[in-house]
């Protein structure tokens, strides 16, 4: 206790200490609620509900102004536009509220706060509630009047000495859920404590996996939007009901009595600011990773990733879009930047150059070699200051024929642009580069920089031409040393070329600098200690930890010694015979009568030889490596870690051969790997994880071991990638 009032002290001293403008300022990301495939004849539909929200409060922004969206496909890059629109599919949503025995003084203003949400809930939102504690009791199935379902809040009564069957409230809850038709599906969940009786025992008959399971499960997909009541009486666990709404796609509020109102506000806030991104899509058969991009009026790009499955392959059309112009007054050029898919089907661009006003074409261009992502220079030949002109575009195939799109329409696009050239007095230089193991340090000179509203920059793959997507950064201003620190965790060796620019307000290029040939060779891990030095560290750190046991080996062997020594003593005195003696009388006959012996024999007589075994092939024990190649826990990127055949290794978030305490998408027991004598192979086997295990891209089912060839790729969850290296 004394150690949480002093972390709370803390808390508060820095809430005092921090500009509250430096709160303000904060930056905008995006959470995926949850989505739902259709797979089409031509196409695959890919709906992608979701939210807006501040880094800074976690809260949902009500009022996001998004200009456009598109859809990757991690596993190539191709692009496909997005249509977005604010969510307006029906909502079925369930308030969950808690009538255990700990709600007695809250019970009032638990039902007032839900009553009063009611008024800010999603338009023709249709409600059902459900009372918990020691049972769970469904007041009310579905329904769009807003007094009948006031009306079973009120009878949400606590009842004394009740318990909290948090989880079978969630399964319950999901399971009416899923009785309703095709739309948005959502739980509001309010309680004060945790899964437990009165005398603190586990209440429901459920556990927390299978309701997240069945929560998350695709034909469901029913995102669960937390509230806990914190205070004296509480036992809230607040840490948990933020999992549960991460890992569903909700969100979590936590506070005092007097602010339930708020807290209920805050829910359906983010309900009421759902979006809802529809893309056409034409992937392989199986899983695919797809990331989507949401560009805000402002400029800010925010994404996040998705998987969804497809049952079989799309054949996928030709399309060409203008990701943006941007115009190099250093040089004096346009440069047009083009996404394709299916870029093998068009064979060469042409972009005409009309002069808008007199109507006459002044200039023509043709591109060939084009790929899904592809970047042309326009120059000002037959351009005129202040004059404004067209780039009219269209895609050919060989024979000059146009292309069409997938709606049978050739693929033409016309852009506008106002020539104003200036004379830029800005200049970016890369005076050094320094590289670090895990990152590239750069130290930037800029001239006249009174211009740059941004900089950005990036590194581009020498060998692939390609740019490398993690290495990308922006910034508003340079830090005080003028250093950039480019981040490199997950870059494979080779040369990259790294490039830095200027921009104006207007989003004008002002200058560009670029450094060659940085080669990045990444670090390699150390191999991992073998088992006699572990076993010998063991048996150090035990002797120091329990320093008694040195002086008790002392002692028995001082004992030993003094044993050896005194015995032959004693046994003199007893007999008074020396104890070779004795042993020579031994050999002699009945009443003194010698027996023949050759002492001169048994003395030099030479032993004889002993043949040693010939030496027999010892076969090497079997092992393997695990490698973290990608995950977000930080304490655990880039371990490896030696696996031995004797026995399983266990991988998970908690007590665990290998834990990944910081991805909560991976289960406290969710995989382990053990070693088949008869056959000589090391198998894989899903503990009954909630989010899955995936073996070279293919997910393997529950409790079923799997082999692991030579090199495989594991995935546990979305978020954390392991390589398997096998040994001996």
């Amino acid at each position: 206790m004394a150690l949480l009032k002093r972390i709370c002290c803390i808390i508060v001293l820095l809430g005092v200490l921090v500009p509250t403008g430096a709160l303000a300022q904060g930056t905008q990301s995006m959470r995926i609620n949850y989505s739902e495939v259709f797979e089409g004849a031509d196409s695959l539909q890919l709906d992608i509900y979701y939210t807006i929200i501040e880094d800074a409060t976690g809260q949902a922004v009500t009022d996001a102004q998004i200009e456009s969206a598109e859809v990757v496909l991690l596993e190539d890059g191709s692009h496909y536009s997005a249509q977005v629109k604010k969510a307006d599919t029906p909502f079925y949503i369930t308030l969950v509220l808690d009538a255990s025995g700990s709600m007695a003084r809250a019970g009032e203003d638990l039902r007032n706060a839900a009553k009063q949400a009611l008024n800010n809930s999603p338009q023709g939102a249709r409600f059902s509630v459900i009372r918990f504690n020691d049972r769970i009791d469904v007041l009310r199935d579905f329904t769009e009047d807003e007094d009948s379902v006031a009306r079973a809040i009120d009878q949400v009564e606590p009842v004394a000495n009740a318990g909290t069957c948090l989880y079978d409230a969630i399964y319950t809850a999901v399971e009416l859920l899923g009785k309703t038709p095709a739309g948005r599906r959502a739980i509001v969940l309010f309680t004060d404590g945790r899964d437990e009786t009165l005398n603190q025992g586990p209440c429901s008959q459920h556990t927390y996996d299978e309701a997240i399971s069945l929560a998350i499960r695709p034909d469901l997909h029913v995102p669960i939007h937390a509230i806990g009541l914190s205070g004296n009486q509480s036992r809230i666990n607040a840490s948990e009901l933020e999992s549960m709404a991460s890992t569903t796609g909700g969100f979590s509020a936590v506070g005092g009595q007097s602010s339930l109102s708020s807290l209920f506000e805050q829910i359906m806030d983010a309900l009421n600011s759902q979006w809802l991104a529809t893309s056409f899509l034409y992937p392989t058969q199986g899983r695919h990773e797809a990331a989507i991009q949401v560009r805000l009026k402002d400029g800010t790009i925010l994404s996040a990733t998705v998987s969804f499955e497809s049952s079989r392959a799309y054949s996928v059309p030709a399309s060409l879009t203008i990701d943006r112009v941007e115009y190099n007054a250093e040089r004096d050029i346009y440069t047009l930047y083009f996404f394709a898919t299916s870029a093998q089907l068009i064979d060469h661009i042409n972009v005409a150059v009309w002069d808008v006003k007199n109507g006459v074409q002044v200039a023509e261009y043709t591109f060939t070699g084009l790929s899904n992502t592809s970047a042309y220079e326009i120059s000002n030949q037959g351009l005129q200051s202040g004059k404004e002109y067209e780039f009219r575009i269209s895609a050919l195939t060989a024979a000059g024929e146009p292309v069409k799109d997938v709606q049978g329409n050739p693929i033409e696009m016309v852009h506008e642009v106002t020539y104003s050239p200036t004379v830029l007095k800005t200049k970016v230089s890369i005076a050094s580069v320094i590289l670090q193991p895990l990152e590239i340090v750069i130290n930037i000179q800029v001239e006249n920089g009174q211009q740059v509203s941004r900089y950005e920059g990036w590194l581009n793959d020498d060998a692939t031409k390609t740019l490398v997507p993690t290495t990308t950064f922006t910034i508003t201003s340079l830090p005080a040393d003028n250093s950039i620190h480019i981040p490199m965790l997950g870059v494979q060796e080779g040369k990259y070329t790294i490039v830095f620019r200027a921009l104006g307000f207007d989003g004008t290029l002002l200058s560009e600098a670029d450094y060659k040939g940085v080669a990045f060779t990444p670090p390699v891990p150390p191999p991992p200690p073998s088992r006699i030095s572990v076993i010998m560290g063991q048996i150090l750190d035990g002797l120091r930890a329990r320093p008694w046991i040195i002086v008790v080996m002392i002692l028995v062997i001082l004992v030993g010694m003094l044993g050896l020594i005194s015995i032959p003593l004693i046994a003199r005195r007893q007999t008074g015979t020396p104890v070779l003696q004795g042993k020579l009388e031994a050999n002699l006959g009945p009443k003194g009568q010698n027996l023949p012996i050759n002492l001169t024999r048994v003395i030099d007589q030479p032993p004889a030889p002993v043949r040693a075994p010939a030496p027999q092939p010892v076969a090497a024990a079997p092992s393997a490596t695990i490698r973290v190649a990608q995950t977000p826990d930080p304490a655990s990127q880039g371990k490896a870690v030696r696996i031995y055949h004797q026995s399983p290794f266990t991988m998970g978030r908690e007590e665990c051969g290998l834990n990944f305490s910081g991805d909560r998408k991976v289960s406290r027991k969710h995989a382990v790997i053990a070693f088949d004598m008869t056959s000589n192979t090391f198998f894989i086997t899903d503990l009954g994880s909630v989010n899955g295990v995936w073996v070279n891209g293919v997910r393997i089912q529950a409790n079923r071991p799997v082999p692991l060839s030579k090199s495989a790729t594991v995935n546990l969850g979305p978020d954390t990638r392991l390589v398997f290296e096998r040994i001996a």
